[in-house]
């Protein structure tokens, strides 16, 4: 009985350790800008498609990075990084962090995020152009999504990119 109960608390050790060697493993590899991470949903690859045709579009120089805490959302983060009055600017954080997270429904604590500088992209002509458009393009995989959420971050993503 002894040997039973030695040997399952090693089996026992065995596959944590592995578990957490495998989910590090993996998380490593989805934050890291050479392995993007792939879309499993269809809203995922739309999102991707958007997010590589304006890739290129904003800029990054003077981006901060933040850690996802439990109670983030990506509205709220964008509230805090870009003042209370511009929420809707969170998929301008996911273009920046397309390499972590393809939905910006679908964050998890601890992911690391780019924040662009907000006032710097829209102080040049070409980014801020580009935002208009990539917003408008968010906002159509959000009509696709069709729930009521989905539809009210559509309305709020129209009414911002018409105000640039």
């Amino acid at each position: 009985m002894k040997k039973f109960m030695v040997t399952m608390v090693l089996f026992s050790v065995f596959g944590l350790l592995s578990c957490g060697t495998t989910a590090g493993a993996a998380n490593d590899g989805a934050s890291s800008p050479s392995s993007p991470i792939e879309p499993t949903t269809p809203e995922e690859k739309e999102f991707q498609q958007v997010y590589e045709a304006y890739e290129s579009s904003i800029i990054l120089e003077g981006a901060k990075n933040y850690s996802v805490v439990k109670g983030d959302t990506l509205s709220s983060i964008a509230f805090k990084s870009y003042g209370s009055k511009n929420g809707f600017f969170f998929p301008l954080i996911m273009l920046a962090s397309q390499d972590v997270v393809l939905d910006p429904d679908l964050i998890e604590v601890g992911m690391a995020l780019s924040i662009p500088d907000l006032d710097r992209n829209l102080a040049d002509a070409k980014a801020r152009e580009a935002i208009k458009s990539f917003l408008k393009d968010i906002a159509a995989v959000y009509e696709k999504k069709g729930d009521r959420r989905s539809m009210q971050s559509r309305e709020g993503l129209i009414n911002l990119s018409d105000s640039l």
